[in-house]
């Protein structure tokens, strides 16, 4: 090719090379066919592009982001008129221009009105005064491209008119860009200004006709963009992007925000017209475009910025590809994605090549959509960034800037307002000969500084490609000039200090200077400088005697103490290192220390020579004394170097053995000389030292002070390792400077450190946290953040902090060097990450006998300048700021990739830390499961009393506010303290492995325990796919959903299980299932066959009454390719055994009339006609085959006849050719087989085939029962359905179709399927349902419901729903294991009027589906099998309604069939050709199942009613709007329960939110039990009398861990939800109890000890009245508490304060044992081993479902006739308040041996006899015959599993009504007692209020005054049970209520009976004599059984004789004594009376 060709051709655009190239190759792309004119009759959709836009449009409609502005400057005289012609003409030449969009059908359409306007509105502006003007311009244009369009009402072009000037104006003119495009708006400028000449000048509108209009293109793209063509644009694009491209990681400014603003600015450069050609003549010479090249150089730039090499990079084109469109107004732009690998380092000349090949492929693919593309792909969905790619790259044609018409110049101005749609976007355009460059960016991300830089960059770049296109792409610099010089400039740090002197040297310097001044301090004692010189002397003479000198190592293995310091110097005086060995390590790791060393000397301490008892060198204890040196006299000076060691400090390794960092004189006096300027640290300083030897820090601890003059105090390890201690020491020594990390110094700020303005705070080692630095600030005079690692001498850079926004690392010390590097060894330039790389004077020398790391960490230096010279490679990384300080992101280790996005650790750390109840975070990415990386957070907590630990759910939450979705972490670990090194950096290997629950739920991971528990758990794991369940996760955030369940039903069953699909809905953890889960019983399932006629199930009814053309024709198939053959009697034989066990499969159907009958056929009747038979497929291709089973499947479809049974084929395809294996296929008729049904009949044939091969007997599980046992049942339970529940649904207008009289048959079926990518289903399936506790079916309903409302404009839509479910209706019929056709369909309306919030939307269709009574199945019942429908008289009963549309949830397809070693699926079976003419019941059939891990969603509808493009507008509408609810219940604030949520509740919806909104952390909520209320009411009643504050206390002797003790207790509150309950009555109907998901129990501690024992007696009684009167408050927390007191070191007081409202007895010994059983656990170091009890819920609920007609039948005849409670004759004085005080007395052993007889030989409980003798009493008291008093019963029905192990009050106190006969026998009035107890007892659920108004008792009166209560729950009974180490001592309790008498019976070893009296009422002595009597009448009992009723009066009379004459012989004796004492006291006593 000659020049002047390639010339030319470089003028082409790129398209048009591209085309050229292709051409030249024979392989011109298809030649498009020309665009039509359209029908003008025709319906105009929107193109590809627009409904993108639309889409957007409709889910943002105020969003003006795809708002189209741009200005003109209009300069001379302005005809206004004619402009505004112009534009008017304009108008009605471009039908775009007036178009708006129709949505009125769900399918949006183009609407062209014939006439359209536009308004040219007019601003005068000219009075601003002229230093204002343009910024007032800019303001205006910004407030109209701002302003959103209305693209249903129009229009889609706005024009202001800015008036600056007489002769000076800017046109803003805004397009919608559904209308527009770039090319687009230089028609409307290039036309506008061709109008305006031609108007001005009067003439004619001068343009041509358009021949077409952007409708006519729309259409055409549609009918053209199909078929084969279609196909292969797809196939290229599919090849290209075969894997997703990973999100582009710039460096940017600021993080990612986790939804893209698209807020955006630009900036611009020109290059030179040299550079310009020269690019060109390379793009030439490669045959290649300027884009080309341009691209191929701008993702070179976006390779080095970014360090990947997977670049993809967006590209627009025009799309204009006809002639008669390159002059049409409208959007035709595409958007075409370039993917290059820069992998391999290729020479740039290469890299051309490959962006050549990609542009070209891309060219020749063009007319693909964008939109299409991106559906295609199914990418991942993040709002942080746009899909496939992040940057856009555009060359263009310069446009014309300016041109004069009529005396008017018209310019384009530069942007006034913009938006970046993507992160970068570069614009070129060649312009005079130069290439001018625009970089437009999102100023989220960049700041102009950091742009600016990048342009420089590209430019510089350019330069070096075209000097060198044949370098490898890493060694072209990109580095500007000035950027070299800039670099080398913050590397001149060149200090002068004294190098060549050594550590101990400057010592003895400043020695010399201050020999008296105080050098170092460790506890009381201390040394001077000279003192301290004395003594390194003598150690270092000894040293010397041993053989220490140049390069000897000897070890120190000191306690912190003065000798350490003597010895660090003394080794350094003889002339050797010293190698530091902390005690304190592990004895292995000092082994190790030693021997690599290879120590001959160790300095130590007698005390530590067991630390190292394998060593065979010399030791030398500084604790002894030191032996004489042979030379005695003065120190001898040792011949060292400043390149000889000074020590050698061992690190941890990558191997995990540790290295031994080498470090030289030279550069630790380097650094600390350097220290010491930067610090100004003088001899007037102080410095504390924290830090081990072992850590280099220590360095700067010890030496820094003495080269100064300064003193050092020594800390020792407990107060280094006790943030009190040291901050205790910190107070006490005031030193002024203090070196730690930031572990450390978060220790001090948790120990309420307060800090000092006298203090320099040295931070290392670690990242130094914004948090922590804030709180340092404010507490110490400055802060230095320092960096540094041990291999280049302590620290090598440091930064002093100021402000917490700006926390960097600061700049190189004197004589260090600092690079930043790619991975390529080039400089980075400034904002872009790059490795440290540290030189110059601080270099260690290596790694000790480490040649090949040494290398490998210490490398030739780059840009070296010495020969030798070296840089070590720290593995950091960091970016340098403008300003030259250093920033450190972590390690590049920790940069990280996962699924394709780069995650950089630190910043998910820096921002976790920011949450308010976060302390410490580390995040690591993990590979437990190999090629499973995942991102995982270790934290730990806030230490505040006020704050909880914030749970899983509520971090994800917060952190998707400020992190994009991918930085999320999947696991969230919280631990007590983070784990760290020696040296106080994080430990990350000791990080323990997570527990996948215990970090992705809110609950920790707890596994299974029972058998049940873990059976459950293995049955889940299989349905679902988890390999870990914990009891508490929750089976649908795991991914199940209502099919799923009937999976876990049937193996559950199969494992002895009961279980139903309603309990998983109910109950949906491991844990609350195992607790209502039972053994299988033997149900009476028929093992035989089952014949005879069957009644039709309501689906079967359903299908019946379809006006079928074909009945027969309506099958299921299945094809499996077997792994194993088989022959046809193997077939038969398999099949034969399937019929019988399946009766289901041998139902035939009769029809007589118009009725048809279902009749289970004997097994034997079949023989003869199997439905077995074998095909052979000869050998051809695979399609081939495929047609012939084809036809075997049509076939076999014809055969089935209703009639004729079975309903089923079987056929064996024998495939032959080479590695052809049989076909299996299974074809059953849609009557009695759904999709379970499928699951069931295809796992038995895989366990029969495989008992066939392995030639065994046939087995399978158990028959359950039979469909006509299933179906008999329903028709029974049909009468009993009530009706109205089910009258006529509102009528529902037609649903809008295309073709009102097209057909809607099975033959004109046609299905659009849309889908969810893998992202956004997981979303869907794990994260969803959680928010509003929906199931997937809520969602997708909603979503169905918004879409039907934006399609038709009704927002009622009503459907039918398909339910798979089978439900348990029956207890004994079990379905688990039949084969039928089980699906419930019932019309269901969707509601979402005046609903627009999508979370109050999803709340209202999740409510109107849970009134769904049972699935559905109840409406199908009532509506084919009740046998007189109850309608209303004024609906016919054949009047139903007939939804259109039908829609059915499938779940999870790949949880349908098992695939295993004998039998594959085989998906692409052909679908059985059905009767074309059988009619479809619905318009439209929407059906969502998950196939391979994504939802899918298939539409299928008649062609012959809607187009196409009416139903995939409808899907993707569908799509859009389930995308978008699944976008708000990810984000923060949305969530919230319904009512059906909390079905005991009650409540109304808006209730229920002001209920939430007071407790956010509620879990549930139900309705008091019956005792409750009344609780509740006296309590409020009287709320200063502290009732029913019941207070239980003990001894706890022994050694008690208080902390443990706590613990226990806040378990056994998560245990039982009772103790989590707070009680809620304001503005609710009914009181209710509250649950909460945590609660922490109020503790308050009290240390006694130094009390006697009577103080302790005294207090603790004024404790428990200070305790009792302060009450609860019930609504606030759960009522209760635990009081502390510590009387003796080995001897507690516990006070367990609880109001009864929440406990009774019974479940007081529950609690106690578990507390005590996790206590004793808890001691040891093991887990509990609990089973779980049911909650109290489960009693409220069953309290629900009793019959209260039943118990007023029994308790209203039993208080008939009794009218005022029995009266125990006591004056009360209203001003009192109650005060009860507890009197008892004991049986004896004697005496509870005597009652015992009795009622054991009687028949009797002590309870009767109890309660006997006081209704004799209450009868002596009152005088009455026919008494009423109150008993309590234990309440816990027998008919509810697991009744006695719930916590709760049960107890309730009822009547007892005793009428007294004077000649019945006292054992027979004993017995009736018992038996009038029993009966009661099973109306003992009804509320004490209730039983009242059933009684004749005025309402205001008590029905009772006084009580019994027998406790049968000994809490010494339940100490006996427990194994404590601790002995529980003194228990005793104090309770109260609001009676004036209780009597309490305490079954002891010796019955034990107690009053319990009411003083304000009843004095103590009566309560007395009646507690006395009590005890008298039960031994008259004993003593008289055969005595008549009416002899115990007299016995009664005659002790109350007694007592008052005894009352009165004791009152007459303490009168004389009174008298008496009164005498001596007067009379004068005389001597005779004395003696006598």
């Amino acid at each position: 090719m000659d020049k002047k060709h390639s010339t030319r051709k470089a003028q082409l655009s790129a398209a048009k090379q591209a085309l050229l190239a292709k051409r030249l190759k024979g392989k011109s792309r298809r030649q498009l066919p020309t665009i039509p004119q359209r029908d003008p009759a025709v319906l105009v959709p929107l193109s590809f592009s627009q409904q993108r836009l639309w889409f957007l449009y409709q889910f943002e409609p105020e969003n003006p982001f795809y708002n189209v502005p741009f200005a003109l400057r209009l300069r001379g005289k302005l005809d206004i008129l004619a402009l505004d012609r112009s534009f008017q003409t304009l108008v009605q030449r471009h039908e775009i221009l007036r178009t708006t969009i129709d949505d009125a059908t769900g399918d949006p359409q183009q609407v062209i009105h014939s006439q359209g306007t536009v308004t040219l509105n007019h601003i005068d502006i000219s009075s601003t005064p002229v230093d204002g003007l343009w910024s007032q311009v800019k303001q205006l244009a910004h407030q109209e491209a701002g302003q959103p369009f209305n693209l249903i009402q129009g229009p889609f072009l706005r024009i202001t008119l800015l008036i600056l000037a007489a002769d000076e104006f800017v046109l803003l003119v805004t397009l919608h860009h559904i209308i527009s495009d770039v090319w687009s708006t230089t028609i409307l400028v290039q036309e506008i200004a061709t109008l305006y000449h031609a108007y001005t000048q009067a003439k004619p509108n001068p343009l041509p006709p358009l021949p077409i209009q952007y409708a006519d293109f729309t259409l055409w793209q549609r009918q053209v963009l199909q078929g084969e063509y279609l196909q292969t644009q797809l196939k290229y694009w599919q090849q290209q992007f075969a894997t997703p491209p990973p999100v582009l990681q710039l460096p940017t400014d600021r993080p990612r925000p986790a939804v893209q603003s698209f807020r955006g600015s630009h900036r611009s450069c020109t290059l030179s017209a040299a550079l310009t050609t020269s690019l060109k003549t390379l793009g030439q010479e490669a045959n290649a475009t300027l884009f080309m090249t341009l691209l191929a150089a701008f993702k070179l730039l976006l390779c080095r910025y970014s360090g990947q090499t997977d670049i993809t990079v967006g590209s627009p084109i025009a799309n204009r590809n006809q002639a008669a469109i390159e002059g049409l107004m409208g959007l035709f732009l595409n958007t075409l994605a370039l993917r290059t690998d820069l992998g391999g380092n290729p020479s740039f000349r290469e890299l051309l090549g490959r962006v050549r090949e990609v542009a070209l492929g891309a060219y020749a693919h063009q007319d693909l959509p964008f939109e299409k593309l991106i559906e295609l792909l199914n990418l991942p969905r993040n709002l942080s960034h746009t899909p496939l790619f992040q940057v856009m790259f555009i060359l263009q044609n310069p446009p014309t800037r300016a041109f004069d018409l009529s005396g008017l110049t018209f310019e384009v101005l530069e942007p006034l307002t913009e938006t970046a749609k993507f992160d970068l976007t570069l614009v070129t355009m060649e312009v005079n000969g130069c290439l001018e460059c625009g970089l437009g960016y999102n100023t989220d991300l960049f700041d102009p500084a950091t742009i600016d830089r990048l342009l420089g960059h590209l430019q510089t770049l350019l330069e070096a490609i075209v000097a060198a296109p044949d370098s490898p792409i890493h060694q072209l610099s990109f580095l500007t000039p000035a950027e070299w010089t800039q670099l080398y400039q913050w590397n001149q740090t060149q200090g002068q200090y004294a190098t060549d002197s050594f550590l101990h040297q400057l010592f003895e310097a400043q020695v010399k200077k201050t020999p008296e001044a105080m050098a170092v301090t460790y506890g009381a004692n201390c040394l001077t400088y000279g003192e301290l010189k004395h003594r390194a002397d003598c150690l270092a003479q000894c040293l010397q005697s041993m053989g220490v000198g140049p390069e000897t190592l000897v070890g120190i293995c000191l306690e912190r103490s003065l000798e350490m310091v003597v010895a660090l110097l003394a080794v350094l005086k003889a002339g050797g290192a010293y190698v530091p060995l902390d005690p304190g390590y592990p004895q292995q790791r000092l082994a190790f220390m030693v021997e690599d060393a290879k120590l001959n000397i160790l300095l130590s301490q007698s005390h530590l020579s067991h630390l190292l008892p394998n060593y065979v060198g010399q030791r030398l204890y500084l604790d002894q004394p030191l032996p004489t040196p042979a030379t005695g006299g003065s120190l001898p000076l040792p011949l060292i170097q400043s390149e000889n060691l000074a020590y050698m400090i061992y690190t941890s390794g990558s191997t995990g053995k540790p290295k031994g960092v080498q470090i030289s004189h030279r550069g630790v006096v380097n650094s600390l000389q350097a220290q010491a300027e930067r610090l100004e640290m003088t001899h007037e300083d102080s410095l504390l030292a924290v830090a081990s030897i072992c850590f280099d820090i220590s360095v700067l601890d010890i030496f820094l002070p003495l080269i100064v003059g300064a003193h050092v105090t020594i800390a020792s390890r407990e107060v280094a390792l006790d943030g009190f201690r040291l901050a205790e020491q910190l107070k006490t020594t005031q030193p002024t400077f203090l070196q730690a990390t930031p572990a450390t110094w978060r220790m001090l700020l948790l120990a309420n450190w307060a800090g000092s303005k006298q203090l320099t705070v040295l931070c290392g080692a670690e990242p130094l946290p914004p948090d922590l630095a804030d709180a340092l600030l404010s507490r110490c005079g400055a802060l230095w953040n320092l960096y540094g690692p041990t291999e280049t001498t302590i620290w090598s850079t440091q930064q002093q902090i100021k402000q917490i926004d700006a926390i960097a690392v600061g700049t190189p010390l004197s004589n260090i060097k600092v690079y930043l590097l790619d991975g390529h060894f080039n400089p980075v330039p400034i904002g872009v990450p790059g490795e440290v790389y540290i030189g110059g004077q601080g270099l260690a020398r290596g790694y000790h006998h480490s040649p090949e790391l040494t290398a490998e960490r210490f490398i030739p230096h780059p840009f070296g300048q010495t020969p030798g010279e070296r840089l070590y490679k720290t593995g950091d990384l960091a970016r340098q700021l403008p300003d030259g300080t250093l920033e450190v992101l972590g390690r590049l280790e920790h940069q990280v990739k996962i699924r394709g996005f780069r995650i950089e650790l630190g910043e998910v750390e820096s921002v976790l830390s920011r949450h308010e109840q976060v302390q410490n975070v580390v995040a690591v990415v993990r590979e437990d499961s190999p090629g499973q990386k995942r991102l995982v957070t270790y934290l730990t907590a806030q230490d505040s009393p006020d704050q909880s630990r914030p749970t899983v759910g509520e971090l994800r939450q917060w952190l998707k506010t400020r992190l994009p979705d991918y930085m999320i972490p999947a696991a969230f670990v919280w631990l007590e303290q983070i784990p760290l090194t020696p040296s106080g950096k994080t430990d990350r290997r000791a990080l323990p492995e997570p527990d996948p629950e215990f970090t992705s739920t809110d609950r920790p991971f707890e596994a299974p325990r029972s058998p049940v528990e873990q059976t459950l758990a293995r049955i889940w794991s299989q349905v679902l796919g988890c390999s870990t369940i914990g009891i508490d996760d929750n089976f649908f955030e795991l991914g199940g959903d209502s099919i799923l369940s009937l999976q876990v039903v049937a193996q559950a069953h199969q494992e002895g299980l009961k279980l139903t699909s309603k309990h998983l809905f109910q109950h949906q953890t491991i844990r609350t299932l195992a607790t209502v889960v039972e053994p299988v019983r033997a149900l009476l399932a028929d093992q035989s066959a089952v014949v005879g006629a069957v009644p039709l199930s309501p689906i079967q009814h359903w299908f019946f009454s379809q006006p079928l053309v074909a009945p027969h024709d309506w099958n299921q198939s299945v094809l499996f390719e077997l792994h194993q053959s088989l022959t046809l009697e193997d077939v038969q034989t398999i099949f034969r055994s399937l019929l019988v066990h399946h009766d289901g499969l041998r139902s035939t159907f009769q029809k007589q009339g118009t009725t048809w009958s279902q009749i289970s056929m004997a097994p034997e009747e079949l023989e003869e006609t199997l439905p077995c038979q074998l095909i052979d497929v000869p050998p051809s291709s695979e399609s081939e085959q495929n047609q012939i089973i084809t036809k075997t499947v049509n076939a076999l479809q014809a055969s089935l006849d209703l009639t004729e049974g079975p309903l089923v084929r079987l056929v064996l395809f024998n495939l032959e050719g080479p590695g052809a294996r049989q076909r299996f296929l299974f074809m059953v008729h849609r009557l009695v087989i759904d999709r379970f049904s499928w699951q069931i009949l295809l796992t038995d044939f895989q366990s029969l085939f495989h008992q066939r091969l392995q030639d065994k007997p046939f087995t399978l599980p158990p028959k359950t029962s039979s469909f006509q046992q299933w179906t008999q049942r329903l028709q029974a339970y049909a009468d009993n359905l009530p009706s109205e529940n089910y009258q006529r649904l509102p009528s529902q207008a037609p649903l809008p179709v295309d073709f009102p009289k097209g057909e809607n048959t099975v033959a004109l079926s046609h299905t659009v399927t849309v889908s969810l990518d893998l992202g956004e289903t997981e979303s869907l399936l794990l994260q969803v349902p959680s928010v509003y506790h929906t199931h997937i079916n809520d969602v997708l309903l909603t979503a169905l419901g918004q879409a039907y409302t934006n399609w038709t404009g009704h927002s009622c839509l009503l459907i039918d729903l398909e339910s798979q479910e089978r439900e348990a209706i029956f207890e004994d019929v079990d379905v688990s294991r039949t084969i039928g056709w089980f699906t419930s369909l019932a019309p269901v309306l969707l509601d979402l009027t005046g609903v627009s919030h999508l979370g109050t939307s999803l709340k209202t269709v999740k409510e109107q589906l849970r009134q769904v009574s049972n699935h559905g199945l109840d409406f199908g019942v009532y509506r084919y099998m009740k046998s007189k429908l109850e309608l209303k008289d004024d609906i016919p009963q054949d009047l139903w309604p007939s939804p259109e549309i039908c829609f059915s949830y499938l779940g999870q397809s790949e949880q349908r069939f098992e695939t295993n070693d004998l039998v594959t699926l085989v998906t692409d079976l052909p679908e059985p050709k059905q009767v074309g003419h059988n009619p479809r019941p619905h318009l439209l059939a929407i059906e969502a199942e998950i196939v391979a891990g994504q939802l899918q969603i298939c539409w299928t509808y008649s062609s012959a009613q809607y187009r196409p493009a009416t139903i995939e507008s409808l899907a993707e509408a569908f799509l859009q709007k389930l995308r978008s609810l699944i976008t708000h219940c990810l984000s923060p604030g949305a969530g919230g329960y319904t009512p059906s949520d909390l079905p005991l509740a009650q409540l109304d919806q808006t209730t229920l939110d002001r209920l939430v909104e007071s407790y956010p952390h509620l879990v549930d909520g139900y309705s008091l039990s019956p005792l409750q209320q009344g609780i509740l009411f006296h309590t409020l009643y009287s709320p200063e009398e502290s009732l029913y504050v019941n207070q239980f206390c003990f001894h706890l002797k022994g050694t008690l861990n208080v902390e443990i003790l706590k613990q226990t207790w806040q378990r056994g509150s998560q245990r039982h939800p009772i103790l989590r309950t707070v009680f809620v009555w304001q503005d609710l109907s009914q009181p209710l109890q509250v649950v909460l998901r945590q609660s922490n129990i109020s503790w308050h501690i009290e240390d006694w000890r130094s009390y006697s024992a009577k103080t302790q007696t005294e207090k603790l009684t004024q404790l428990l009245q200070r305790d009792r009167a302060a009450g609860f408050q019930l609504s606030e927390t759960s009522p209760i508490r635990l009081t502390l007191i510590q009387l003796a070191d080995d001897r507690h007081e516990v006070i367990w304060s609880f109001h009864h409202i929440l406990i009774d007895g019974w479940s007081l010994q529950l609690l106690f044992r578990d507390v005590f059983t996790f206590y004793e656990r808890f001691y040891q170091g093991q887990p509990p081993q609990l089973s779980d009890p049911r909650p109290y819920r489960d009693y409220v609920a069953w309290l629900s479902t009793q019959d209260s007609t039943k118990a007023a039948a029994f308790w209203t005849p039993l208080l008939q006739g009794f009218q005022k409670p029995t009266p125990l004759k006591y004056d009360k004085a209203p001003h009192l308040a109650p005060d009860h005080k507890i009197q008892t007395l004991s049986l004896g052993d004697a005496g509870t041996a005597a009652l015992q007889n009795l009622a054991q030989s009687t028949h009797l409980t002590l309870n009767t006899l109890v309660q006997a003798a006081w209704a004799l009493l209450l009868s002596y008291i009152s005088g009455e015959q026919d008494i009423v008093f109150g008993a309590t019963t234990a309440g816990r029905p027998h008919d509810l599993a697991g009744a006695d192990t719930i916590v709760g009050v049960f107890i309730n106190s009822l009547p007892v009504r005793v009428q007294l006969s004077p000649d019945v026998n006292i054992i027979t009035w004993l017995q009736d007692l018992q038996t009038q107890q029993s009966k009661a007892r099973e109306y003992d659920y009804v509320p004490l209020s209730q039983i009242q108004r059933w009684s004749e008792i005025p309402v205001g009166k008590s029905l009772f005054e006084s009580l019994v209560v027998f406790e049968n729950y000994p809490i010494d009974k339940a100490l006996d049970s427990i194994q404590v180490s601790l002995e529980i001592q003194s228990v005793q309790s104090f309770i109260n209520n609001n009676y004036p008498i209780t009597i309490r019976a305490l079954p002891r070893d010796e019955l034990v009976l107690q009053i319990m009296a009411d003083r304000s009422c009843l004095a103590g002595e009566v309560t007395e004599r009646w507690l006395q009597h009590l005890v008298a009448l039960l031994q008259w009992l004993v003593e008289h059984p055969t005595a008549s009723l009416g002899d115990w009066k007299d016995y009664l009379t005659m002790l109350d004789r007694q007592w008052q004459q005894q009352q009165a012989q004791t009152l007459t004796q303490t009168s004389r004594n009174k008298l008496r004492q009164a005498r001596r006291k007067t009379v004068r006593p005389s001597h005779q009376e004395n003696i006598s």
